[in-house]
């Protein structure tokens, strides 16, 4: 009974702990499962503007394992806040987002994450941390492969930009303008129509701090031009503002109005509510001006609401002190006052954030991170030298030691051409000696045509018919045996000494085969076998007439021997391609074992074999067509099947055709 509640415990334990691993390490209980990047943006652009969605694909890609897909839709969730303006929560998605992804090694989206996270920290007035995300997504870009592709040089012009922005608020407009001036040459580079309005109007602001307005001006058109081309109503909307803020300086109240009505107009509709504070703000001044204190306080009260809770203390200090003068222009000096100290508490915190220390350490910070690399890759240049010289010593080292082996092979070449040369020698005295066994083979069928003659010449009278027959049949059976030997061994005896020649001539190939064949008619008769020549009488070959003929009869008298009485022979010829002409015999009698057909036609040997009657054999007729068929640049080729027959095959060339 006190084992349950153990259990009970151990369980509600470990089903926790397993959870949790699940979780943390999907991998471990699932298959992880990796969506491509393009697939995970096309799916987040449609659901972009629904958090509840955004957070369903995420729980699924963090189910999934998916490390990447998840860092994205993270970052989509603080896309999704910054464009509400609560910058606050957006940088807390975009910070997980960038975590998760560094960690994934997607340094593309990771650096993209980076300027989102300082494009809103920038908002807020933390100029500092903007410049640590800034420098450090500059530093990683620098140092991407693919930083001169069009994608590369747009992202490092993001963030360029960024940094110019970080300066300007910073009130250093010289390095404000460096960074603007090398963002708009990347947008040049590539295209990107609306980067370049973006840093037209940002160097515009700068030229416009400096009371230069003609050239601001210059500059606000010019992105206004861009903005244009590239269809961008917000893009224009902003150069309005910039426009009607230009016309405020130069106290062309009217002039300013019209242009912030017109960028109220575009901002409103296409939900910039960022740069509409801007707008609105700026519209409560004009009206403060013209002393309009209704519509004033509508615009002012209206940029409140849109910067609320938003921790945007430059738009609020902007705000409040327009207030301040909106109830100083009114008489209503306490309320005025009121405004007074929240527009300078806001301006104290926007002053907190505005450390130019603080930016100059990530400046500084990155500068040693390029340095470091810049040392690194001279380290390693300097290794490769290294390895390049290791590598000549190496290639050094193993051409002395090819060298070694190459004399050590021609030396060994040497001692095996005198070992082939007494291999020759040898061979020689075996072909003289193999000559010597044939010719002792001839006593056999000699004695045997002697006896039967004998046989016969002493009992003519009183033999049978039948029997004189049946010796006189064993007769020329021996006799073409005999025969067959004979000429075999001739030809043997003048391969042996070089006496054939291979001297090829246009021969008309049926003609030849008919000659050959010839002598076998009676051969064929006596076993009852017919000869199909199916050779067509048009097929001309170039060979040596003497060489096809040999190895047309070897192989047809092989073919009689291993047929059955009453059976077939054929003779054919087909063209081979690539100028060859392929002379086939074929048998249907009793085939060859593959192991015996290898032998055959490998084996510099006489191989000898009954035949289906009984017929001897020395098996030279093969070992010499083998040899002819050498001299004449062809082979013996054969394929069989026991029980079934077999088929003997070499090619000769075939004569050229002449056009008459």
């Amino acid at each position: 009974m006190a084992k349950k509640p153990l259990i009970s415990i151990c369980c509600a334990i470990l089903i926790p702990v397993w959870f949790i691993f699940s979780f943390l390490c999907p991998e471990a209980g699932a298959e992880v499962v990796i969506v491509p990047t393009d697939t995970v943006r096309a799916r987040i652009s449609r659901i972009d503007r629904d958090a509840i969605k955004l957070r369903q694909a995420l729980a699924a890609y963090r189910a999934n394992g998916d490390s990447v897909a998840s860092g994205m839709t993270l970052a989509a969730i603080g896309k999704y806040y910054n464009l509400r303006n609560e910058y606050v929560t957006a940088i807390h998605w975009y910070q997980q987002s960038a975590a998760i992804l560094k960690h994934a090694g997607n340094n593309r989206e990771y650096v993209n994450t980076l300027v989102s996270l300082a494009t809103n920290c920038r908002r807020i007035g933390a100029y500092s941390s903007a410049s640590d995300y800034l420098f450090e997504a500059l530093g990683i870009s620098e140092r991407d492969p693919d930083k001169d592709s069009p994608e590369g040089m747009r992202q490092r012009s993001y963030i360029l930009n960024g940094l110019g922005n970080v300066y300007k608020y910073l009130n250093d407009g010289v390095e404000a303008e460096n960074y603007f001036r090398r963002s708009l040459a990347l947008d040049k580079i590539i295209g990107n129509e609306l980067g370049q309005s973006m840093n037209w109007n940002t160097i515009g602001s700068i030229y416009e701090y400096r009371n230069e307005f003609d050239s601001a001006y210059v500059m606000y058109n010019r992105a206004m031009e861009h903005d244009l081309k590239s269809g961008s109503r917000n893009g224009v909307g902003i150069s309005y503002n910039r426009l009607g803020q230009l016309s405020m300086i130069q106290e062309k109240v009217d002039e300013a109005e019209d242009y912030y009505l017109k960028a109220y107009d575009i901002l409103s509709k296409a939900g910039d509510n960022w740069n509409l504070a801007k707008t609105t703000c700026s519209l409560g001044w004009v009206y403060i001006q013209k002393g309009q204190y209704d519509l004033a306080k509508k615009y002012l009260d209206e940029s409140s609401a849109l910067v609320e809770g938003n921790r945007s203390y430059g738009h609020l200090q902007d705000i409040h002190n327009n207030l301040f003068e909106l109830y100083k222009s009114q008489g209503n000096y306490r309320k005025a006052l009121e405004e007074l100290e929240l527009c300078r508490a806001y301006q104290d915190s926007s002053a907190a954030q505005r450390s130019g220390q603080e930016v100059a350490q990530s400046r500084l910070r990155y500068e040693q991170e390029k340095n470091r690399v810049a040392m690194d890759e001279i380290i390693r240049e300097k290794e490769r030298e290294q390895n390049s010289k290791r590598i000549v010593l190496l290639i050094s080292v193993l051409v002395v030691l090819f060298l070694m082996v190459l004399a050590f092979f021609m030396t060994r070449y040497a001692v095996l051409q005198r070992k082939r040369n007494q291999e020759l020698a040898e061979i020689d005295a075996i072909k003289n000696k193999f000559l010597s066994i044939i010719s002792h083979d001839l006593k056999n069928p000699v004695a045997s045509q002697s006896k039967l003659l004998d046989l016969l010449v002493n009992n003519f009278d009183s033999l049978p018919q039948e029997e004189i027959y049946k010796h006189c049949k064993e007769l020329s059976k021996s006799s073409a045996s005999l025969r067959d030997l004979l000429t075999s061994l001739l030809n043997w005896s003048r391969l042996g000494a070089g006496k054939i020649k291979n001297e090829p001539m246009p021969m008309q190939l049926r003609g030849v085969v008919e000659e050959a064949l010839s002598p076998l008619q009676e051969q064929m008769r006596l076993k009852k076998i017919q000869l199909d020549n199916s050779i067509d009488a048009s097929m001309t070959a170039f060979a040596d007439r003497n060489i096809v003929s040999t190895v047309v009869r070897n192989l047809v008298v092989n073919a009689i021997k291993f047929s059955f009485e009453g059976g077939k022979i054929q003779v054919s010829a087909r063209n081979a391609g690539d100028g060859k002409i392929e002379i086939s015999v074929t048998d249907h009698g009793i085939g060859i074992s593959p192991s015996r057909l290898t032998e055959i036609l490998t084996v510099n040997r006489q191989i000898s074999t009954r035949g289906t009657a009984g017929e001897t054999g020395s098996g030279l007729g093969l070992v010499v067509s083998r040899e002819m068929l050498a001299l004449a640049g062809s082979r013996l080729s054969a394929t069989s099947k026991e029980g079934v027959g077999s088929t003997f095959s070499f090619t000769v060339n075939q004569a050229e055709s002449r056009d008459d």
